[in-house]
């Protein structure tokens, strides 16, 4: 089973001698990346409104139901002041017309003087008349005035004046046998509410356009007060990439200035809690090392040399056996002797994984070389391919032996449990002053086991930890094969030389 994997995905800023601690000013957008209109973990991927454009929204809803609000009660208020107004026009038209008809006598100019009463109405803006005979028939009736505006039919529906017709009986002429006719009197809404649409658009107009420039200053004074917010957002996501040298400046309303006092120290501790936490890890990988030198020296000086003794004492054997003609003896012998020679070998093996070549006597690359070759020996058909920049070696001895140890471990996995085929080792100056140690295969790929890792990762993540960098554990795109990357605090090298090493 190939040992699980372990998550990484941006590696953190180490806390090298001598580096200071970055500021964040107001307004900054550093370690932002999708998060310009609206919030989410995945890259290209919006799924959240922002702050800003929520705020926005609601002060525009309120505003437009604001608008709804003054707007119906303006055309309330005006169908009662059109509704008065066209009531009052009819008082005085039926006032006029009764005073008429009372002055009015039964001649034959009844007639005439009727029609002409009803012309009075003529062009009127608000009342408009008609003539009835006794018979029910219109003989006359005034010419309604021409409707300036002509106001939309939804705003006249809204307005919705209605008033019942003023009827008025008048005396007519002897020829009708002193039957009286009708003066009917109609309210005319139309130039009222044509006025009224004008002084409504005009003013809906003035607060659609006072709207909008609030909305437009309010978004200003949003955008001005949420910049705050990005850079702690920006620090924060610093932070939880690693970078504990991040400090925010305390400006702004005494909250924002208390909030990113909070921040920074809450910076401090953590970056105090990962010194302590590293100096640990820095133990460990001592105390682990003492631990294999320690194996290692009792493996050469107890079981080397009982198993030479015994390899000594079975030729002694075989040497009798042959002298005598025992075949039988002689043959156990041998393989007495196949066994013990395997044992040391195997001893052998192990001591050059407990005690690699000194990296300060044959340098970084020469010992990955090594070690390629010592695989090599075992797994002939497996193509190897190595990237190591020239100047890698003398980075230092707890750096060089992390990487080595990186490499080693990562070999031995991909071969002995991933089954792989093809593997590339790469040693190369990263960004941020980093140095990417990077493993890998095609082989059958990591396997999770209810999250927990195995011990080798558990090992590389100690010592990768303890030299201030991140280790990465990832299945590869493909999904078949791991990648084990290792990213160490180290200035920038050169570019690198290829270099292919096979069966």
């Amino acid at each position: 089973m190939y040992p699980p994997t372990q998550d990484g995905s941006r590696s953190p800023t180490p806390d090298l001698p001598g580096k200071s601690s970055r500021l964040l000013k107001p307004g900054s957008v550093e370690g932002q990346a999708g998060q310009q209109c609206c919030y989410n973990g995945v890259a290209g991927e919006c799924r959240y409104m922002s702050l800003r454009f929520r705020l926005i929204l609601f002060i525009a809803l309120a505003l437009l139901a604001s608008l709804a609000t003054a707007g119906g009660m303006a055309s309330f208020r005006a169908a009662q002041s059109v509704e008065v107004e066209l009531a009052a026009a009819l008082d005085i038209g039926e006032h006029l017309v009764r005073n008429a008809a009372a002055r009015s006598h039964d001649t034959a100019q009844t007639d005439a003087y009727l029609r002409q009463l009803v012309s009075v109405f003529a062009d009127d803006r608000h009342v408009t008349a008609a003539l009835f005979s006794p018979a029910g028939e219109k003989i006359v009736e005034s010419a309604p005035a021409e409707v300036s505006t002509v106001s939309p039919r939804w705003f006249s529906r809204l307005i919705g004046v209605s008033l019942e017709p003023r009827k008025i009986s008048v005396p007519f002429s002897p020829a009708h046998q002193g039957q009286g006719g009708l003066i009917v009197l109609e309210a005319d809404a139309a130039n009222e509410i044509g006025e009224l649409w004008i002084r409504f658009r005009d003013d809906m107009a003035i607060l659609l356009l006072f709207s909008a420039v609030t909305l437009f200053l309010v978004y200003l004074v949003i955008g001005h007060g949420l910049r705050p917010l990005r850079t702690f957002s920006a620090a924060l996501h610093s932070i939880g990439s690693g970078d504990h040298t991040v400090s925010v400046q305390k400006t702004g309303p005494p909250e924002l200035s208390a909030l990113a006092d909070s921040l920074n120290t809450m910076v401090v501790r953590l970056k105090s809690l990962e010194d302590k936490s590293r100096s640990l890890h820095e133990q460990i990988v001592t105390i682990q090392d003492e631990e294999r030198a320690d194996l290692a020296r009792d493996l050469h000086d107890d079981i080397g040399p009982f198993l030479f003794a015994a390899n000594i004492d079975a030729a002694a054997l075989a040497l009798a056996a042959e002298r005598e003609g025992r075949l039988d003896i002689l043959k156990q012998v041998r393989t007495i002797q196949d066994a013990v020679g395997h044992m040391q070998r195997h001893v052998r093996a192990i001591l050059a994984r407990l005690r690699p070549p000194s990296l300060t006597d044959v340098g970084l690359t020469q010992a990955v070389r090594n070690l390629a070759a010592f695989w090599l020996k075992r797994y002939p058909d497996i193509s190897l391919r190595i990237e190591i920049s020239p100047e890698m070696d003398g980075l230092g001895e707890m750096l060089e032996a992390t990487a080595y140890r990186v490499i080693q471990e990562s070999l031995s996995n991909a071969l002995r449990h991933g089954k792989a085929e093809q593997i590339e080792v790469s040693i190369a100056a990263g960004r941020k002053d980093m140095v990417t140690v990077s493993v890998t295969d095609n082989g059958v790929g990591i396997l999770l086991t209810n999250g927990s890792h195995g011990l080798g990762i558990k090992s590389m993540k100690e010592r990768v930890t303890a030299a201030g960098g991140v280790l990465s554990v990832t299945r590869r795109q493909d999904k078949s094969g791991t990648t084990v990357t290792a990213r160490l605090p180290l200035s920038p090298t050169p570019s690198l030389t290829c270099e292919k090493i096979s069966a």
